[in-house]
């Protein structure tokens, strides 16, 4: 019977990176699929050919077996950090954008419809299996002679500037939660249990507490996303129910693995040519595509913002459909261009990587309402028709029916005041 080392790591944080080795987290979900051993161009995150021969694989440990499982929850303030936390790679977001080539995680990254208004929470629970690396590397015949004859944007075309010498599989399961507040108190508690949780979690016990102090403030919307795995997902509705069924879904990722990442590297040190090919070019170009793949996701978000106003035009003060409209063009016009400038990268990734000259437009949403409705003469907060304080009311006029059991409360005849709500 292998033995199974279990740690249970859990972080908590406002908006932390990835927190994986190497450039990106592949899988067979993945629009780039990668082998060990194969080249890769790290600027527009293209799959290369083989020109290098890898040693043994060995741990870092020299123990053959041997499993974690990790638990992360984070506050998702931006698009760009959703997308990191999800280990998408800029290029990749980039491509699905403008070439439509979508993957399994893409897509759950895009039904978020993440947006400015409301409040995100992303818990990440993974079983890795340890990471299997190349003991050694030595060019092949082909890449040899390449890079003799100085042919280095030969060579980076066809080996890519980085190749694969690392793996780790496992399993993993993202669930996002959405939070929309109508009240200033509910969201300061919001805020109070994220700053509270730290680095504190390090039992069961504590996760238990942490949860149920977001429970409680009740998530609007909740997503999953699992990666390998066997067997059903326990229903989860709430971050309670999945603090109570953790060990449940530790133990259905410790089946079926898939890739959960690898590892690459330059050519620097492979024998028996010390060489780093394109390295300032390829950095620069790559810091530009991030650029780019940040200016689509601030885009991206603005029209998610707008779309979520639009929808719900009673939760704003003074809403200007005509500002939005004429915002809303300017921010696809903006993408537009953007797109223009990663097609031109990605089709020369040595010299056709810049960042657009204009920059994106200034978008100022209408001002929350919070606390109190307008409508209501009488000082009556924003409260579902069902609540305990609203069934004293021999009568409700709620003129705009907004869904979900949700109204304004307008015009109001009762005998007993509905206490502050909060």
């Amino acid at each position: 019977m292998r033995a199974l080392m279990l740690l249970l790591l859990i972080v908590i944080g406002r908006e932390a990176g990835a927190g994986t080795v190497g450039k990106n987290v592949h899988g067979e979900d993945a629009s780039l699929a990668l082998l060990l051993g194969q080249g890769l161009s790290t600027v527009d995150w293209e799959a290369k050919g083989f020109c290098v021969d890898l040693a043994e694989l060995r741990t870092q440990s020299g123990q053959e077996h041997g499993q974690y499982a990790e638990f992360r929850m984070l506050e998702i303030t931006s698009e760009s950090s959703l997308r990191e936390n999800l280990n998408i790679s800029a290029a990749g977001m980039l491509k699905s954008s403008v070439f439509f080539k979508i993957d399994a995680r893409v897509n759950f990254a895009r039904s978020v419809n993440k947006n400015s208004s409301s409040r995100y929470l992303l818990v990440h629970v993974r079983v890795a299996n340890q990471m299997l690396l190349a003991s050694g590397f030595s060019f092949r015949p082909n890449a040899i002679d390449l890079l003799k004859d100085g042919r280095t944007e030969d060579f980076v075309s066809s080996c890519g500037n980085e190749f694969v010498y690392g793996q780790r599989t496992g399993g993993e399961l993202f669930a996002l939660f959405e939070f929309e507040f109508h009240s200033s108190k509910r969201e300061r508690l919001f805020d109070a249990a994220v700053a509270a949780s730290g680095l504190a979690w390090r039992a069961g016990a504590d996760i238990d507490t942490s949860a149920k102090a977001f429970n409680e403030l009740g998530s609007t919307q909740m997503k999953i996303f699992r990666r390998g795995g066997r067997g059903k997902i326990p229903e989860i509705k709430s971050l309670v129910d999945l603090a109570r069924e953790f060990s449940n879904v530790v133990s259905l990722l410790e089946k079926n693995f898939v890739t959960l990442e690898l590892v690459s590297k330059n050519y620097a040190g492979v024998e028996p040519i010390n060489i780093v090919v394109g390295s300032t070019t390829m950095l620069r170009q790559d810091l530009i595509v991030q650029q780019l793949a940040r200016n689509n996701d601030q885009a991206i978000e603005m029209l998610n913002t707008i779309s979520f106003i639009k929808s719900r035009p009673h939760n704003f003060e003074q809403v200007d459909y005509d500002y939005l409209d004429a915002t809303e063009k300017m921010i696809r016009q903006f993408i537009n261009i953007n797109n223009t400038h990663v097609v031109a990268c990605f089709d020369d990734i040595f010299n056709g990587c810049k960042v657009p000259e204009i920059v994106i437009p200034a978008f100022r949403a209408p001002q929350r309402i919070r606390d109190k409705s307008p409508l209501c003469d009488d000082g009556f907060s924003w409260r579902q028709a069902q609540q305990s304080c609203c069934r004293t009311l021999k009568s409700i006029d709620c003129r705009f029916d907004i869904g979900g059991g949700l109204c304004w409360l307008n015009h109001l005849e009762t005998t007993t005041k509905c206490q502050e709500g909060v």
